[in-house]
């Protein structure tokens, strides 16, 4: 006879009824349990949501989620035979619920981390921009080399003359430390054979100004509603700015992109089938929103012993084909043809190039990707060309700038 164990992890999102999906185990701790689960997905949230419910053999467990912001929550449990079970992981708590998100994907959002007091209400509040870049446009923002040197929002909005808008945005919520922006109804989404916008958030605060690659406007790949796009901040410009979508499908994935261990993003799509379900849906339905598909096609490729001929392996070259304002698909393309056995090096180092003139990659660990992609082919002279080192040397100045912490891009400009 089995048993059962009832799985989640509480964690407050402001709310909103949201849940998302992080990356779990269970391991048995004594002789008669007989059961392992490794990188299956349970629900994060608020509390009504849906449990995900697993078949275990009686015995004692210990259940273990490994949380985009690197944090790991651990509970034992024992089950007796023909009995349920339930865990309610608790993790670290958010210096408030409305960053709830945020904290999932960053661990700087902790209320151990709020230091609060009178020295961080000195910062002035931060300055949020949004801007829409027309993605044909030779001086789009994306394009290299950006003006890394640029020191205020009103240098860098001068040597871009082609922007569509610039948008002061009001915070949606805030302790007059901590600053939340909300995208959730601004966005044109993807016309075939018209204009393409690229959207970026500039962050001004003391001293230091931050470009934040934005993805809108974002559907949720479950059932393709508008998902609100968030921008956090603090007036302390040692602080990071971190983007989060609310997406239940997607939300947590994209955060172990980077934040957390890109082995978790693997064990959730490898551990899980509707997770790897909903990153080849999402690469399959790439027209309703490319930018999911961009992240589902990077970790399909990351996460998989490669095999030839796979039938998404020509979605992505679909991606990289018809949305050219998206530098990711081109680059994830390259990756993914550097894993064949006899790979046409010549065409990933066109794929690469292609990538790298279409802008700032929306995800950092596609800029990753493309950085050694670049290094990699510069470091031997069989493939080295003079149009990759000049690539590779423009990529190098913006990522010294990159902060690798988070998801979305996201480079410091200026001389701090």
């Amino acid at each position: 006879m089995s048993a059962r164990l009832s799985l989640r992890v509480m964690k407050f999102f402001g709310g909103q009824g949201f849940t998302t999906d992080v990356v779990a185990d269970v391991l048995p701790l004594s002789d008669e349990a007989k059961t392992t689960y490794r990188g299956i997905a349970i629900p994060a949230g608020e509390g009504n949501d849906l449990p995900r419910e697993v078949e275990v053999v009686a015995g004692r467990y210990l259940v273990q989620a490994y949380l985009p912001s690197g944090e790991l929550i651990r509970q034992k449990i024992s089950v007796a035979e023909g009995e349920s079970a339930a865990v309610e992981l608790r993790g670290s708590y958010s210096s408030h619920e409305w960053l709830g998100l945020h904290h999932l994907l960053d661990a700087s959002w902790s209320r151990e981390a709020f230091r609060g007091g009178l020295e961080s209400a000195l910062w002035p509040a931060p300055r949020a921009t949004l801007l829409a870049v027309n993605a044909d446009s030779k001086h789009q923002t994306g394009a290299f080399p950006i003006r890394i040197d640029a020191e205020s929002r009103d240098v860098l909005l001068r040597a871009i003359p082609d922007v569509e808008l610039a948008l002061d945005l009001p915070p949606r919520d805030s302790d007059g430390e901590s600053f939340l922006f909300k995208l959730d109804d601004i966005g044109r989404w993807f016309v075939a054979g018209g204009p393409t916008l690229r959207y970026f958030v500039v962050i001004e605060r003391s001293g230091r100004l931050d470009l934040v690659v934005v993805p809108l406007p974002w559907r949720s790949v479950d059932d393709r509603s508008a998902s609100a796009v968030e921008v956090a901040t603090q007036g302390d410009p040692s602080n990071p700015v971190t983007v989060a979508v609310r997406d239940p499908a997607f939300g947590a994935l994209l955060g172990y992109l980077s934040n957390g261990p890109l082995s978790s993003a693997r064990q959730l799509v490898n551990g899980d089938s509707r997770t790897r379900s909903l990153a080849l849906s999402a690469l399959y339905h790439k027209v309703e929103n490319p930018y999911a598909a961009a992240a589902g096609a990077y970790v399909l490729t990351q996460g998989y012993a490669f095999e030839e001929s796979q039938e998404w392996h020509y979605w992505i070259d679909n991606l990289a084909n018809r949305f050219p304002q998206l530098p990711d698909g081109p680059i994830v393309r390259a990756a993914l043809h550097l894993q064949r056995k006899y790979p046409d090096l010549e065409s990933v180092g066109a794929s690469f190039l292609e990538g790298f003139a279409r802008g700032l990659p929306v995800y950092t660990a596609v800029f990753r990707l493309l950085f050694d992609g670049l290094t990699m082919f510069c470091g031997d002279s069989r493939t080295r060309t003079p149009a990759l080192e000049d690539a590779l040397s423009a990529l190098t100045a913006v990522a010294g700038r990159l902060d690798v912490r988070q998801s979305f891009t996201t480079i410091r400009l200026g001389g701090g």
